[in-house]
Order: C-alpha cells, then structure tokens, then sequence
C-alpha cells in the first residue's frame, strides 16, 4: 500500500512508497562515542537521537524524490516509478 497516492477520475496518477534505512556508517559519529555505544549495555538517549534525526533525513530526501517525480496535472504517472 502506498503512502502517498493522487487519483483523479477514479484512476490513480501517482503513487509512492519512499523506504530508508538509517546510513552505515552513521555520518559524522565520533570514535569516541562509537566506543561508547558498543560497550554500552544501556540505552543511550543521544546516540538514539542520531539515528532517528539520519534516518529522517534519509526519508525527507527518498520522498522530496518520489514528489519530483509527480507528473503534471492531467497526464498519467510514468510506468516503473519509484
């Protein structure tokens, strides 16, 4: 099922489902705090936020994707889409 999709007419012109994963390695993660996490057998609550804030990058860049694929209003979608 898609996240986003617009129908006109009873017929569906567009549609997407945009997936990400949080980026290997995580960009800009210090040696240190790498460390830290690995030996780590608690949560930590910053090292938590990195990875949501990369992988929401991650899917505001897949999606903004997907929306410059949107074709103009009245023609139908290009087959193979995203």
């Amino acid at each position: 099922m898609p996240i986003s999709s617009f129908s006109t007419g009873g017929m569906e012109i567009w549609q997407t489902t945009p997936t990400a994963r949080t980026t290997v390695p995580l960009p800009g993660l210090p040696g240190y705090f790498s460390a830290r996490v690995a030996l780590s057998s608690a949560q930590i609550e910053e090292f938590e936020r990195l990875l949501c804030d990369n992988a929401r990058s991650q899917i505001d860049e897949k999606f903004a994707f997907a929306l410059s694929l949107m074709p103009e209003c009245g023609q139908a979608a290009p087959s193979g889409q995203f």
